[in-house]
């Protein structure tokens, strides 16, 4: 099929990229700016300045954040500057404008990053920022021309070739070789590098190093996530049949010693350095001069949660202090402070920290929860791991834990140290990496579709649907989580965008087509 708009003068080719780099670079900064995207209208502190003022101070960043910061406005800077001059705006008003727009947008951006935790609010992003604006104004008039040119040529060659029929078959090769390296990807999330001569040990690690002190109830740990309903209903203190699926370890501390694990794995712990003058009956009360330990590696236990690629832990008990503890509630781990799994209070959070490919070396992925311990206070905590996604279920209510480990975070690992507050980020950048390019090529060849428009949605739609199903499906397979509204709504919307996005010149081309099928 022909393509329907060769021929078009070069400017109706050029003129639709404003509109595209603007919206790419408005959207690249919104997201690298405003991620995780959660605000929190606290109050500002007796004496401080105000929000409007952005705290009052100059960020101390160095010369590196400050390139970065111009560098992340200059697309934004050159797209404007495209949109004022394609409009014959002169090269003077062009930089007023985007110095004046820049500025705004920056302390806009400042002002939202005062509200969110994770981000700090100062003047110099909004000098860098600006800086950014007016320098990307000043290499479109330097590069511009001659950068929209090669554009253009290329936009206009992917028009003649990108037949319906030559799209399919060029996606159906991409997102195969997407799909296998996914499921490469998705494997790191796996429980396959844990140590079976390992211990399990309450109230410190095997190196004996972080003792914890407190009392505990009950210790279980099953090798499959629990339902939410049940974990929910589990840690509110609510009997939950499960028929004991899964169970591995089963410790209740109310009858007294001996502590025997109730599911015959790991049976019998042990006490360590030697046991308590007085050990009682009762509750596990432990003083941090002595803890719990199993006697011999716990390989079986091991073997069952690399098996399932799942796990559920279930902790009840009471710490003896809040702000000044540090110590290890529940570990399997070694002598030599090597660790599979850590439970662990740091002054008043919670900690929890599991190894896999990639939580070890080069990553911060522990998950943390603030402000949990009280002293004196009685906590029901549980962590389930469904294969990919880790949830915290405290006192019968689900906590607000971001943990999700995909294909994104190993490929983000391979670039650089991968953070815990990081996780939805990398996920979202992998989807966009993997689905936008699809969207913009199939958004290239709806124009050669002589086809109604109901049918060319359906088109549209089986070239995107399809390979998000096909992909999450192998995504679950490979990781043993279920399967994700979530994950499969995300690519679709960004392939949908991205076919949005790529026409966004089709009123600018057809003016300017108009204009010239006149002259």
């Amino acid at each position: 099929m022909q393509n329907q708009q060769v021929g078009v003068s070069s400017k109706a080719l050029r003129c639709g990229w404003s509109n595209r780099i603007l919206v790419l670079a408005t959207a690249g900064i919104l997201f690298l700016t405003l991620y995780p995207f959660r605000l929190e209208y606290h109050a500002s502190p007796p004496g401080s300045a105000s929000p409007l003022f952005l705290g009052g101070g100059i960020k101390s960043a160095g010369l590196f954040d400050a390139f970065l910061n111009v560098l992340l406005f200059v697309p934004f800077g050159f797209g404007l500057a495209e949109k004022l001059r394609e409009r014959g705006k002169s090269l003077g008003f062009a930089l007023v404008l985007a110095l004046a727009s820049g500025a705004l947008f920056s302390y806009t951006i400042e002002l939202l990053q005062f509200y969110i935790p994770q981000r700090d609010s100062g003047w110099e992003d909004v000098f860098t920022n600006t800086s950014g604006s007016v320098l990307g104004c000043i290499a479109f008039e330097i590069l511009g021309k001659s950068l929209l040119r090669g554009l253009s040529r290329c936009q206009s060659l992917l028009e003649t070739m990108l037949t319906p029929r030559r799209t399919y078959i060029i996606l159906l090769i991409y997102f195969a070789l997407c799909c296998g390296a996914s499921a490469r990807l998705q494997r790191n999330t796996r429980l396959s590098n844990w140590r079976p001569d390992v211990l399990l040990v309450l109230g410190n690690d095997a190196s004996g190093k972080f003792p914890w002190k407190g009392t505990l109830n009950a210790v279980q740990l099953w090798d499959l996530a629990l339902r939410k309903e049940a974990a929910q209903q589990l840690s509110a203190g609510q009997p939950v049949d499960t028929g004991n699926p899964g169970l591995l370890v089963d410790y209740d501390f109310s009858a007294g010693p001996p502590f025997r694990n109730q599911r015959q794995v790991s049976s019998e712990l042990a006490w360590l350095p030697h046991a308590p003058v007085a050990a009682g009956s009762g509750l596990l009360a432990l003083d941090g001069a002595t803890w719990l330990t199993s006697p011999v590696a716990v390989t079986d236990l091991v073997a069952s949660l690399e098996k399932t690629n799942q796990f559920t832990l279930h902790v009840l008990g009471t710490p003896a202090q809040g702000g000044g503890s540090e110590g290890r509630i529940i570990s399997i781990s070694q002598p030599s402070s090597f660790a599979d799994l850590t439970l662990r209070q740091e002054d008043a959070n919670l900690a929890f920290w599991f190894r896999n490919p990639l939580s070890a070396n080069h990553a911060i992925l522990s998950a943390n929860s603030p402000g949990v311990f009280t002293a004196g206070r009685t906590r029901d905590i549980i962590y389930t791991y469904d294969g990919a996604n880790l949830s915290l279920f405290l006192d019968g209510r689900q906590q607000p834990l971001n943990y999700r480990l995909g294909p994104g975070t190993a490929l983000a690992k391979s670039l650089r140290t991968v953070r815990s507050g990081e996780l939805e980020g990398y996920n979202f950048i992998y989807y966009a990496l993997v689905f936008c390019l699809p969207g913009a090529l199939l958004g290239i060849a709806a124009r050669n579709l002589a086809l109604p428009r109901a049918v060319a949605i359906i088109w549209l739609a089986g070239g995107i649907l399809i390979p998000a199903i096909v992909m999450e499906w192998i995504l679950v397979w490979t990781s043993g989580r279920g399967f994700s509204s979530d994950h499969l709504a995300l690519p679709v919307v960004l392939a949908l965008a991205s076919v949005l996005w790529i026409n966004s010149d089709y009123a600018c081309v057809r003016r300017e087509n108009s204009r010239a099928s006149q002259n």
